[in-house]
């Protein structure tokens, strides 16, 4: 973007220059006044375009990290919500598997019965750790979010200051450029 904005100013420095020396000969002190302060306004309003896309492009930034932020916050919530109902379930499961080992008639049928308590605790800490795997990649996007939104707030805070200048300072030339033609009647 700074390449455009410096190709763009560089464009008009050169044309105002070519321009200037060209018609040097015929133009007035007067209409070459004319010229320049008509050629400020115009380059002002330039730099508030570009200033104007470059706040746009911040907000947008905002927004987008804005949206990661709900959209990571609602899945991690339900994810929550579904581990809390496998914990719920799978307690549940596990309670009557306590239950059954303990009413054991015979030393075979407990110990079948711990290893099927067993399997089943495995296949819940592997379920489990999924959860966690998806909430760390959850919680790594709102990282991420975070970071975006700080820097569309940089950007933001350092085109808004340019803006308001670039409009003072074509309200200046407008009025002088109004000035101007008022004392001439041009």
């Amino acid at each position: 973007m700074k390449k455009y904005l410096f190709f763009v100013i560089t464009i008009l420095f050169y044309t105002n220059f070519l321009f200037a020396q060209t018609n040097n000969q015929t133009l007035s002190k007067d209409e070459l006044k004319l010229k320049k302060l008509e050629d400020k306004v115009a380059r002002i309003k330039t730099k508030i375009k570009l200033t104007e896309t470059k706040v746009a492009q911040a907000d947008s930034i905002i927004d987008v990290a804005f949206k990661m932020v709900n959209k990571a916050e609602k899945e991690i919530e339900r994810l929550s919500d579904q581990e809390k109902n496998l914990r719920k379930k799978t307690n549940d499961k596990r309670k009557i598997l306590v239950r059954k080992i303990r009413s054991a008639k015979t030393y075979e049928e407990q110990i079948a019965l711990e290893a099927k308590k067993n399997t089943f605790e495995k296949s819940l800490s592997n379920k489990l750790k999924q959860f966690d795997k998806k909430h760390a990649i959850e919680k790594k996007k709102i990282t991420k979010a975070k970071a975006l939104n700080k820097k569309g707030k940089t950007k933001l805070k350092q085109y808004t200051p340019k803006l308001d200048q670039y409009k003072e300072d074509l309200e200046i030339a407008k009025s002088n450029l109004e000035v101007f033609k008022a004392e001439k009647d041009l």
